[in-house]
């Protein structure tokens, strides 16, 4: 069980990290000093890969929360 605790708490940081990394409007082309008055309609590059890694992490962290719960 202390393994699930485990996985909930790392998967709870990373999620905070990757949902502050996406806001709109910021985007990460703001981290390398680009304009953010571009708009773009699709996430490409890193942002697509932020994306996917939050869509995951969530299905983590629900994933250990329900084996909490039911354990």
């Amino acid at each position: 069980m202390e393994i699930i605790k485990f996985i909930q708490i790392i998967s709870a940081i990373l999620l905070t990290i990757f949902i502050i990394a996406q806001q709109r409007g910021s985007g990460l082309g703001s981290i390398a000093g680009t304009s953010s008055n571009q708009v773009f309609t699709s996430r490409r590059g890193p942002e697509k890969i932020i994306f996917n890694a939050t869509v995951v992490l969530l299905a983590v962290f629900v994933l250990s929360s329900l084996i909490m719960f039911i354990f």
